[in-house]
């Protein structure tokens, strides 16, 4: 049910493969701004800039995103040197998935009442899940109109058991 299947592991993909770098997430420019949203000077967020999750096993999360279309385009070690962060994004977007690895975790964290889902479009969502099948990634349920006329939509779950929503806008 909305399971990631049984992905292989990539080999030389770990904080040991020597490749840690880190990239700064991509600041909005001021054109994507809305001005009716937003006072120039004024304390107030501009832009949501990244979403970060624990995850426990950084292969299959990676193999996971990466067949959501996700690359990672930065990592550094983090925490006093106790954690792994992996920036990715998706083509032509900025880096606004954090993967966090911390060290020695060997059990599932608690996903919690609050945590709802992260919602991604897709154009053809019938397409972008059979590209996912081949990967051995289901959605929960088949896609569904979220109301009459509206955008279809669907979850999957990621390796740790975050919800990520798919949405083809109408």
């Amino acid at each position: 049910m909305g399971m990631h299947g049984g992905m292989a592991p990539r080999p030389g993909r770990g904080a040991s493969a020597g490749r840690l770098r880190m990239r700064r997430p991509a600041a909005p420019s001021p054109s994507t701004l809305d001005a009716t949203h937003h006072n120039p000077g004024s304390p107030m967020p501009r832009a949501l800039i990244h979403t970060m999750l624990r995850v426990l096993d950084e292969q299959r999360s990676l193999a996971f995103y990466e067949a959501l279309g996700f690359s990672e385009t930065g990592r550094s070690r983090v925490g006093g040197d106790t954690a792994t962060i992996i920036f990715m994004a998706l083509p032509g977007d900025g880096d606004r998935l954090e993967l966090t690895l911390n060290d020695g975790r060997t059990e599932p964290y608690e996903l919690g009442e609050a945590y709802g889902h992260i919602a991604l479009s897709v154009d053809d969502i019938d397409a972008e899940l059979a590209q996912l099948a081949a990967k051995g990634i289901s959605p929960e349920r088949p896609p569904y109109a979220s109301r009459p006329g509206g955008s279809v939509i669907c979850f999957i779950t990621d390796p740790d058991g975050y919800r990520i929503e798919l949405v083809e806008m109408r």
